[in-house]
């Protein structure tokens, strides 16, 4: 970036990044896929250092020095508290550790309970136990991916009005998401060139269910306008699920990408086994994601046929609830700045 502007340059923005692309090795003609493949190289190698310094960070932070630490350990000493094991983990200082190396290996399915335990009990996990998961990931094999109680945890996790994301984040952090969800897998740090994304495919998705938790204790606009929206869901991991997978199709860098992510949402729920209703739901919310964007903003809402259209393809209230959660949290997750009072 300094050679090509002759001037120290730290910021490398999408006018340098051809440019770049090209000195550093990446000949594609095509300029968008030469794009792609230099910035998502990219963005894979940041985001790793950024795991390891993290994971670094948190296992050498300081403790209080001198007489304070003594202290501490007098108290220690003096107070009859033991750690709390549960499942064989162990719940100490707000985070969830892992009783003995062997746990996962026991029972596989404490993969999916760690992320259950941690969301129910408040609770970051150790440096340690995130290190363990990402060592047995390898047990995210075929009978796992068929077990009805792995099922049935994951749909409890993605259930929890207003407590999703930071689960889902920590199970993408440890690349346990990925092997539960291979589609998902394929939209890491995946570039997107629409003009308004700010975000990798990955990373926009787990914004979008940042955006959809806020709604939850919201107490200013816009957030709070969608609260009882919100509040009178019956099946929440209905819309989690459907958030989670409306970009899936990005991964094949289709025309219709919601064509795609359809049919994957489709898969998913049948490997899920929901209720044909919840499927059904499934699919349409990520079919028609972009259906009430481009009705409020591209057509004229006093035009009867208009409506009509929209109303034969929304066909009941908890449609259009829904629908309009999912639009609200896929805007906010691609940019908060373009939420105007006109959107």
């Amino acid at each position: 970036m300094h050679y090509q502007q002759d001037r120290r340059n730290d910021v490398l923005s999408r006018a340098m990044q051809p440019a770049v692309a090209l000195n550093l090795g990446y000949t594609d003609r095509s300029l968008g896929r030469r794009v792609s493949k230099f910035m998502g190289v990219f963005y894979r190698q940041v985001r790793n250092l950024y795991l390891i310094t993290r994971n670094l960070e948190r296992r050498l932070a300081l403790r209080p020095p001198g007489r304070l630490r003594r202290l501490g350990h007098l108290i220690k000493r003096a107070t009859p508290f033991r750690d709390t094991v549960v499942d064989g983990f162990k719940i100490a200082d707000g985070e969830l550790q892992a009783n003995a190396p062997r746990i996962f290996r026991e029972q596989p399915r404490r993969l999916m309970r760690a992320f259950l335990l941690a969301q129910q009990r408040g609770l970051q996990l150790h440096p340690d136990l995130e290190d363990l998961i990402r060592q047995n990931l390898a047990l995210v094999e075929r009978s796992f991916l068929a077990d009805p109680h792995v099922h049935e945890t994951f749909l409890e996790i993605i259930n929890q009005r207003g407590n999703v994301a930071r689960i889902v984040r920590a199970m993408h952090e440890t690349g346990f998401l990925g092997k539960y969800i291979p589609a998902f897998h394929a939209l890491t740090c995946k570039v997107q060139h629409e003009f308004f994304h700010l975000y990798t495919a990955d990373e926009h998705t787990l914004v979008c269910l940042e955006m959809l938790d806020r709604i939850w204790d919201s107490k200013a606009p816009p957030f709070n306008r969608y609260l009882e929206l919100f509040r009178s869901l019956d099946r929440p991991y209905v819309l989690y699920l459907a958030l989670l997978l409306h970009d899936a199709g990005k991964a094949d860098d289709t025309q219709d990408h919601a064509v795609e992510s359809t049919r994957v949402a489709a898969s998913q729920t049948r490997r899920l086994r929901l209720p044909p209703s919840a499927a059904s739901t499934v699919g349409f919310l990520v079919r028609h994601h972009l259906l009430m964007v481009r009705l409020s903003q591209k057509l004229d809402l006093d035009d009867p046929e208009v409506i009509r259209d929209f109303a034969a393809k929304v066909q009941m209230p908890e449609h259009l609830n829904l629908l309009t959660l999912h639009t609200f949290a896929d805007s906010m997750g691609t940019s908060e700045s373009l939420w105007t009072q006109f959107k």
